[in-house]
């Protein structure tokens, strides 16, 4: 479902942290996420809108960041809306100030970019296929078969059938936020 993944845009300048200070790069610039066809993993791309050169790609795993407003930013006169491309488990952060003239779009870029890169809830095992998880079941012998069952946190099923039984239980896994509204999740930045 990745590799279909429409490509996300907004127009975009970037930010540095220096001397305590975030700091606009006044260049025109896009930023984009997308699946790229060529190895179709999920890229986050700067570029300029002047000279069309991508000077960031970055690779994106599902939990590997999320986007949020910087709220210090609301009092700025010059510029409030800015926001982070917060990485996981790392103090690295990316800045970005959005030059989209309708700022509505601020946040529609931010919740559906998230959506894109939130952590995957786990798949329901389902042992009909002769390929669960990516691991072709059919050149492993019992005993390998019998360990990762026991890691996925299931036992054996008696029959095809029943390993359809857990499934109900994986949309919990999904994250809350992806169910509101639209208005619900995101930070008026009017």
């Amino acid at each position: 479902a990745m590799a279909t993944m429409q490509p996300l845009e907004v127009r975009a300048g970037k930010m540095k942290f220096s001397d305590g200070m975030l700091r606009p790069d006044d260049r025109r610039g896009l930023l984009r996420l997308f699946v790229s066809p060529d190895d179709q993993l999920t890229h986050l791309t700067w570029t300029s809108r002047v000279n069309n050169v991508t000077e960031d790609d970055r690779i994106l795993f599902p939990g590997d960041a999320e986007f949020s407003y910087i709220e210090a930013a609301r009092a700025n006169i010059s510029n409030k809306r800015v926001y982070a491309l917060k990485f996981t488990g790392s103090t690295e952060r990316l800045y970005f100030w959005m030059q989209e003239p309708d700022g509505t779009k601020d946040t529609a870029f931010t919740e559906s970019a998230n959506a894109k890169i939130a952590p995957e809830a786990p798949a329901a095992m389902d042992t009909s296929d002769s390929a669960v998880a990516g691991v072709d079941v059919a050149q492993m012998d019992q005993s390998q078969l019998l360990s990762m069952l026991t890691n996925a946190g299931g036992a054996a099923p008696a029959t095809p059938g029943a390993a359809a039984a857990p499934a109900p239980a994986a949309p919990a896994a999904t994250p809350a936020v992806a169910t509101l509204p639209a208005g619900l999740a995101g930070v008026n930045t009017a």
